[in-house]
């Protein structure tokens, strides 16, 4: 869904272009069948040009695309040799792809040969290639279906409970801008920045929700509503069996207690599980609780290598600095730490 050509193009043109990211599209053709497709950038920077995804400061997983009968008969050696072809032709200092699934439909990624590490976080991917009652059985203990059931009930006492589906452009608009009003809500007391308060990021997530002509949309955003207020929403998408969480926010209000963002999860997924075209949840990057019940982490690799001695820091650095986010965030005490530092800031601002 990442790199979902009707999510990159909204997104190049609305944030890409702004930030200088030169879109350089890469196809991998065997005889005269396409076997691969990379959406890359070309950054340059004061240590030289990367090459990266096009859309990763933004995206979540990004393996790249590739035709699925051929992954068995494609040589790691011969993939690892066209990026650095690539690389070598755009005259790039450094190439670093960011959070690459190590696996991909059961085999090797095709450039996990190259120089990796792993990625800062995983991601969190769950079944759903059982119905809904055998699905939610199996990931949760009878505890947890019961503190489930009632939070639901603690909910409903508010008012009654709806899931709101916009359709029009009008509708849509309305409630990403519930989305974002409640992200800058939860970055005013978690200290945790809204990215989505970017106007031109908010416009591509727009354009991506509303689809153009004939096509459907990349990306659907649905509402919890609770007496008549909207207390959670979530924006997702689909790739190919999987269905993808991209983001979500959740009302500061009298609803927290029952977890609306849980309550409107759980609704989703109720719903994925009667598709049979959905075998897979995917939440995303970020290791956060409440996708545990669902999901488990996979591990995610960035692979880099360096074509220059400038290209050689520039490739340092950030490695260096993915190490220490990945230290901070595995740390049983580093991390809760740091949160309660970035809570503590934010309110200090208010």
């Amino acid at each position: 869904m990442s790199q979902a050509h009707d999510w990159l193009i909204p997104w190049s043109t609305h944030v890409g272009n702004r930030l200088g990211h030169r879109p350089l599209i890469v196809i991998g053709m065997r005889a005269t069948t396409p076997v691969f497709l990379w959406p890359l950038a070309r950054i340059d920077g004061p240590l030289g040009m990367t090459l990266e995804w096009l859309g990763a400061a933004n995206g979540n997983q990004m393996p790249g695309l590739w035709c699925r009968d051929s992954l068995n008969a494609l040589p790691a050696q011969a993939v690892a040799s066209a990026l650095n072809e690539v690389a070598r032709t755009a005259g790039a200092d450094q190439v670093r792809l960011v959070n690459v699934p190590a696996m991909l439909d059961g085999v090797p990624h095709p450039l996990a040969g190259l120089p990796h590490r792993p990625s800062v976080s995983a991601v969190h991917v769950g079944p759903l290639d059982q119905p809904y009652e055998a699905l939610l059985r199996s990931r949760h203990d009878r505890d947890a279906r019961r503190k489930l059931d009632k939070k639901a009930k603690g909910l409903a006492r508010l008012g009654s409970v709806s899931l709101v589906e916009p359709v029009s452009p009008d509708e849509i608009r309305a409630l990403l801008d519930v989305f974002t009003a409640q992200r800058d809500a939860r970055a005013r007391t978690s200290g945790i920045p809204n990215v989505f308060a970017d106007a031109g990021l908010n416009t591509a997530l727009f354009a991506a929700l509303c689809g153009t002509g004939a096509r459907p949309p990349v990306l659907q955003i649905v509402g919890l509503e609770v007496a008549g207020v909207i207390r959670a929403t979530y924006i997702t998408g689909r790739s190919g069996n999987r269905l993808c969480g991209y983001a979500n926010s959740i009302a500061q209000d009298d609803s927290l207690p029952f977890s609306p963002g849980v309550q409107l999860l759980t609704m989703l997924i109720r719903s994925a599980a009667e598709d049979p075209d959905l075998t897979l949840l995917d939440l995303g990057l970020g290791d956060e609780r409440y996708k545990h019940a669902w999901t488990d982490p996979e591990l995610l690799i960035d692979i880099g290598f360096a074509r220059s001695a400038r290209g050689h820091l520039a490739l340092q650095s950030a490695t260096l600095l993915a190490a220490l986010k990945r230290r901070v965030r595995a740390s049983r005490h580093l991390w809760p730490l740091y949160r309660r530092l970035r809570k503590w800031a934010a309110r200090s601002e208010d």
